[in-house]
């Protein structure tokens, strides 16, 4: 009795082993790899040094994070800049703005430039002048492509080679008035994604009724000719995310749902803007908006925004 019980567990133990062993194969004898591990968002930290906003402009500059203006939680405004070299310890740069609320904050020829109906520039961050009033209005993006500024919104495409006097390229782009989506430079060309127009929709959007929000992407070589080149990609319609060129990459990522009313957390990757791969990950952020982004000493950083509340929590992904 004993021999015959050694037997059985020994041939469960076979068993189990060439179960095991199989699990790997399928039934052409081809090896299956195991599901790769997924990649997590790291918390820098949850609390930065600046008060927990939204709609807070980030850029790079003299080899730090900047961080200005914004909104925090009951919509008031925060005049400052906060710039950082490691994303954990934040410190104060300037502590009442001079330029307006919502004024993109980039660099152009070695200074940084706040940008919106007004234009002001500055080679420290403390000390800023007044270079211009801008000759365009509100709702617009500002880059810079092929070392040039472009201000592009729903009064047309403005072109400036030194920031202060600008020139009108064009006054209809195909895309009427729209606002709030990502205008990205790659590739040598202009990607415009996403966004919102001034019209209903069918049926109504929840949150915005009179607001119609989009999934499209246009291209354009200089601003003035654009192509829509997809008209529905498969991430869904959405305003107030961001774009950022990442691995020789344009991702998106987050953003807001006019039409549920929630908020995204999701990460998206093309190379052509027609062929999009969703990203997954193990560890990620809370779906938020108008947050802050940067590529930034080999890693993606994603900074703040409004995951209702507001917050200040600082994540970043490795390389």
């Amino acid at each position: 009795m004993k021999t015959s019980k050694k037997y059985i567990v020994t041939a469960l133990i076979v068993l189990a082993v060439v179960l095991g062993i199989a699990r790997f194969y399928d039934s052409g004898k081809h090896l299956i790899q195991p599901a790769p591990k997924l990649q997590d968002w790291i918390l820098a930290t949850q609390h930065a040094g600046f008060n927990p906003r939204d709609t807070a402009w980030t850029t790079i500059f003299k080899d730090k994070m900047y961080i200005g203006n914004g909104w925090a939680n009951g919509g008031i405004l925060t005049r400052d800049l906060w710039s950082s070299a490691d994303g954990v310890k934040w410190e104060l740069v300037l502590n009442d703005t001079p330029y307006e609320p919502y004024a993109k904050l980039l660099v152009f020829k070695d200074k940084l430039w706040a940008i919106r109906t007004e234009i002001w520039s500055s080679e420290n961050g403390q000390d800023w002048t007044k270079e211009a009033i801008a000759p365009f209005g509100d709702f617009g993006e500002v880059i810079v492509h092929n070392n040039t500024l472009l201000r592009i919104g729903h009064d047309g495409v403005w072109k400036s080679c030194n920031g202060i006097f600008w020139e009108l390229l064009s006054d209809n782009p195909p895309f009427r008035d729209r606002a709030f989506g990502s205008i990205i430079s790659f590739q040598g060309k202009l990607w415009l994604m996403g966004g919102r127009e001034i019209a209903p929709n069918n049926p109504s959007e929840k949150n915005y009724p009179d607001w119609t929000t989009y999934n499209d992407v246009w291209v354009s070589q200089d601003g003035v000719a654009w192509e829509r080149i997809i008209e529905h990609a498969p991430w869904e319609p959405r305003i107030w995310f961001k774009t950022i060129i990442h691995k020789d990459k344009i991702w998106l990522l987050g953003g807001f749902s006019n039409k549920k009313c929630t908020n995204y957390n999701d990460v998206w990757e093309t190379e052509d803007g027609i062929h999009w791969q969703q990203i997954n990950f193990g560890t990620i952020w809370s779906p938020r908006h108008e947050f802050g982004i940067c590529d930034f000493n080999n890693k993606l950083w994603v900074i703040a925004g409004a995951t209702q509340p507001v917050v200040n929590e600082v994540w970043f992904l490795e390389d």
